[in-house]
């Protein structure tokens, strides 16, 4: 008869045996053979016996797991619920496993919670993310909210420095192995790349068909300020048309040029309080080139206009202008005529002081002290 479908033994046919009767043959032939079956087929101690059908356990608890050790009754597997099973320290859940396989590590009282060691020239741990596009993920981290507690930190096995660190305030750094950070992001999203023990700081190689750095500024703040002991350089984008200027230098805290994208300034050089400018002009101007003596274009002592007209102001003082010849045999200065059209048109004008400019025009000439007036006709 051996065990039935839940392990239980039944004696065979013939059992129990009546008392004073003759023990025969076929009896004890066939009993002793069932019992025989029947211990065969039980799991040995010592070992030597294999499971030849599922093994079955209770389903134990933390403090007492379903299957457990000799030694240390209070570790190993047991069935938490419905397709969720645990591993226990100690009495401890530590390690739990559901019906949609994901895998639980609890966190430890100490130390790391999960260390992989590879083997030589071969990775430690490969995720692969789901087929499909939009449907793959990686890993996910989760971690704290300050800076001290991050989500991803990989440093180098022998000198245990950082490399690469994510923390949990969103800030990002990379190190080469000092105590800077070689490359930072912190939480408000500043970049800072530090100064390389050699060769240049930042290079950037652009591709062919695309702008290598483009940098849009929000309205009244500044996209590029590089600091240094005596140099400030900004690239501003202000609100107002009149204030914005593409690059601003600055020595000691004064200005000292301006290059300006469209707020009435192409450059001034100089002091805080412009001995030299050159202004393009913008709105109804727009087009012209002015040379000033004054901060933001005012004195302009040189004005080419948008149609080409040039006008030289008078000096305080001397030669209005003065140009000086390169060698014997060479003009000092070249007009060159246009095609008369009928009217009164002149290659050079000049306007004797006091005469009528509707009729004669005049060229001053000075000679060894005594001026003198040219007329010119159209």
């Amino acid at each position: 008869m051996s065990r039935n479908g839940v392990g239980v033994y039944t004696l065979p046919a013939g059992n129990p045996v009546v008392t004073l009767t003759t023990i025969t043959s076929a009896w004890a032939n066939t009993t002793l053979s069932d019992i025989a079956t029947a211990l065969t087929q039980s799991l040995a101690t010592t070992g030597v016996s294999s499971m030849t059908g599922p093994l079955k356990l209770v389903d134990g608890s933390a403090a007492a797991p379903g299957l457990a050790w000799a030694s240390e009754t209070n570790s190993g597997w047991y069935r938490i619920g419905g397709s969720a099973f645990g591993f226990s320290l100690a009495g401890t859940l530590s390690l739990t496993v559901n019906a949609g396989r994901v895998w639980t590590i609890a966190a430890p009282s100490a130390n790391t919670a999960l260390t992989i060691n590879g083997a030589s020239a071969s990775p430690a741990l490969i995720v692969n993310g789901a087929a499909g596009a939009g449907n793959s993920k990686g890993i996910l981290i989760q971690s704290g909210t300050n800076a001290a507690d991050y989500a991803l930190k990989i440093q180098n096995q022998a000198s245990a420095f950082d490399i690469f660190n994510v923390a949990g305030d969103t800030s990002m750094s990379f190190q080469r192995g000092g105590a800077l950070p070689s490359l930072s992001i912190n939480a408000s999203g500043a970049v800072r790349v530090d100064a390389p023990s050699t060769g240049a700081t930042l290079t950037l190689v652009g591709t062919a068909g695309f702008s290598t750095l483009i940098i849009t500024p929000p309205t009244n703040q500044n996209a590029i300020q590089l600091t240094g002991t005596d140099i400030v350089q900004c690239l501003a984008n202000s609100a107002a048309a009149a204030n914005r200027s593409s690059f601003v230098f600055q020595q000691a805290g004064s200005t000292k040029g301006a290059i300006g994208a469209d707020g009435g300034q192409a450059l001034i050089t100089g002091s805080t309080n412009g001995d030299f400018c050159i202004v393009a002009s913008v709105g109804a101007g727009a087009g012209a080139f002015r040379v000033s003596t004054a901060a933001g274009g005012g004195s302009t002592q040189l004005l080419i206009s948008a149609t080409g007209t040039v006008t030289i102001a008078a000096p305080a003082s001397g030669d209005v202008l003065a140009i000086t010849g390169r060698a014997a045999g060479t003009a000092t200065f070249t007009l060159n005529t246009m095609a008369n059209t009928g009217a009164a048109t002149g290659t050079l004008i000049a306007n004797k002081p006091g005469g009528n400019a509707n009729t004669t025009k005049w060229i001053p000439v000075t000679c060894d002290g005594a001026v003198g007036y040219i007329p010119v006709f159209g």
